[in-house]
């Protein structure tokens, strides 16, 4: 199961970093200083998901897949040494919060060209099939892909549309964390 911390080691931003570039993207993009400085005040205070849906409601659809494109796609990151070690420590399943492909990189490096099968949070179909006890060589994304940007889960209403909407994402991860080692 891997958060965000890792993707760091190759230049990917931290979940609150995102948070701050949304903002500084939205000042460039001409928003308010107003409208910015509200959204720092409540960073400072540690709200993260409340920032991320203040930003997200002064971007149009097309301005948030060009800053996912910007941060994740574009700067084409590379797996740092720590996912060559986590792929070479015998796992065939990983879980992800994380937006970025790197596991899924460095898994195809240490296992000379084999790949990782991406379940993402719209596939419903594709996780009953990784509910089965002998599924392997998966990569589940709960919570989205940058390159599929509709379905990244960022803001307190993507939280909530994950809770109440995705019941099988959430079933999927249950059943992951109930029936198989996680480390």
């Amino acid at each position: 199961f891997i958060g965000s911390g890792i993707s760091v080691w190759s230049g990917l931003p931290s979940w609150e970093k995102l948070i701050r570039q949304m903002v500084e993207f939205l000042c460039d993009s001409g928003s308010q200083s107003k409208e910015t400085s509200e959204i720092e005040q409540i960073l400072l205070e540690g709200d993260l998901l409340t920032g991320a849906s203040l930003c997200t409601s002064l971007m149009r659809k097309g301005n948030f897949r060009d800053f996912i494109e910007e941060v994740f796609i574009k700067p084409n990151p590379k797996p740092h040494e720590i996912h060559r070690i986590i792929a070479d420590l015998g796992p065939d399943t990983f879980i992800t919060t994380n937006y970025d492909r790197l596991i899924d990189d460095a898994y195809h490096l240490v296992h000379n060209g084999l790949v990782l099968s991406p379940i993402n949070n719209d596939q419903p179909v594709e996780q009953a099939r990784i509910l089965k006890h002998g599924a392997s060589r998966f990569i589940f994304t709960p919570h989205g892909r940058a390159e599929k940007c509709d379905t990244i889960i960022l803001t307190r209403e993507d939280y909530r549309g994950l809770k109440y909407n995705s019941k099988s994402t959430l079933m999927t991860l249950q059943h992951l964390l109930i029936s198989r080692p996680v480390l």
